[in-house]
């Protein structure tokens, strides 16, 4: 991924340790520490990490339920913090 332009060049295949989840991005969100959120087709979240230069991974599953669907469309920006 080239930080600069935020295009990227080549995408790892899901098969590989810190690729994408899955080949369908179906949203991408740049939050204020420049860290890209893509969300996925069945892959969950992937969190690029520029200094490892891959890919962590967020999905629903057993152990983490705390994603509703690994199918994500979009990200909400919240400007303030929730607090209970």
């Amino acid at each position: 991924m080239n930080i600069k332009s935020g295009q990227i060049s080549s995408i790892n295949s899901s098969n590989e340790s810190g690729g994408l989840t899955s080949e369908s991005v179906l949203t991408i969100f740049i939050d204020k520490e420049s860290r890209k959120w893509v969300g996925t087709n069945k892959g969950g979240v992937n969190v690029f990490d520029v200094i490892g230069n891959e890919f962590r991974t967020v999905q629903r599953n057993a152990s983490y339920p705390g994603l509703s669907s690994n199918f994500i469309t979009s990200f909400l920006k919240i400007r303030k913090a929730i607090s209970g």
